[in-house]
């Protein structure tokens, strides 16, 4: 255990607590800090287990690395996990320790630190990377990578892609300015996120051009119904179309996988089959001949 002169340097810890485990994984040892970072006094934290404060959903893992640390004789370990503050909230928090156990210190020594603002950078910066910021969508990137999975998984086999195109955005865009084409867009994408089935992933690619990746589809039948269901969920916006004199509609190119497809060959076929769809009328649902 810790001398009192160590006792006492450890009041001076700002953002770390360290806790000690004995044998029994009761806590016997917490330094004063953890009043600061998790608003526990000494005494409440070290009545504390690990069902109680660590998050339900992080716990089996807990569970895992816990029971891997103690079967090994001076074994360390770092993870991170949700930890429940005195008021009830839960923080994220990296944990470091280390099995020490066999020594005189007898107990599984831990130091923990509040990461919440670093865990909330980091996921700024995802959704910066891979997420549509006007939509909430995945972006393009996200769903290129999505899809070269599904492809590698199912080797191209009864996955399906189509490209949605938002007929008579640049006639409102245009009239009314950026702020009512993002407003178009945005009802376009909730449109068209409530037309998908359950396993389905819409994106936006960019511009007024979305694209969804259609798992589980049996044939060309299955995936026309599925383009022609979101053909017709293409928003009403009247006040938009009336005054702009143009037809808002979603015109709709689709590819089905076939065996051994590259995800560039069926995003290529798909958006020639959104020409067609443009070219013949739109407003329609056109399928990719290859």
């Amino acid at each position: 255990m810790p001398s009192d002169l160590g006792y006492e340097a450890m009041r001076h810890l700002i953002d770390e607590v360290v806790f000690i485990h004995d044998e029994d994984r009761r806590v016997v040892f917490v330094s004063p800090s953890v009043e600061q970072v998790l608003g526990y006094t000494v005494a409440e934290f070290t009545q504390l287990t690990t069902i109680e404060i660590i998050h339900p959903d992080d716990l089996p893992e807990i569970a895992r690395i816990g029971m891997a640390l103690r079967e090994q004789q001076g074994g360390r370990y770092r993870s991170t996990c949700r930890v429940k503050r005195a008021d009830g909230s839960f923080v994220w928090c990296e944990t470091v320790g280390r099995n020490l156990l066999h020594t005189e210190t007898a107990g599984v020594v831990n130091t923990l630190r509040d990461i919440s603002e670093r865990r909330e950078l980091e996921e700024q910066l995802f959704r910066q990377a891979f997420q549509d910021e006007l939509t909430g969508l995945p972006n393009r990137r996200a769903f290129v990578q999505t899809l070269e999975l599904e492809a590698k998984q199912t080797l191209g086999v009864g996955i399906g892609v189509l490209i949605v195109d938002l007929d008579g955005f640049k006639a409102v865009n245009d009239r009314f300015g950026h702020h009512a084409g993002d407003d178009a867009l945005a009802a376009s994408a909730d449109a068209l996120a409530g037309a998908l089935r359950e396993g389905d992933l819409a994106a936006r690619l960019g511009g007024d051009e979305f694209a969804v990746l259609c798992r589980g589809v049996r044939n060309e039948a299955d995936l026309r119904a599925r383009g022609e269901a979101v053909r017709a969920a293409c928003p009403d916006m009247p006040g938009f179309a009336a005054a702009a004199r143009a037809k808002v509609s979603f015109s709709v190119g689709a590819a089905l996988g076939r065996s051994g497809d590259l995800p560039a060959e069926l995003l290529r076929s798909a958006d020639r089959a959104l020409y067609q769809a443009k070219r013949g009328g739109r407003d329609q649902v056109a399928f990719a001949r290859r």
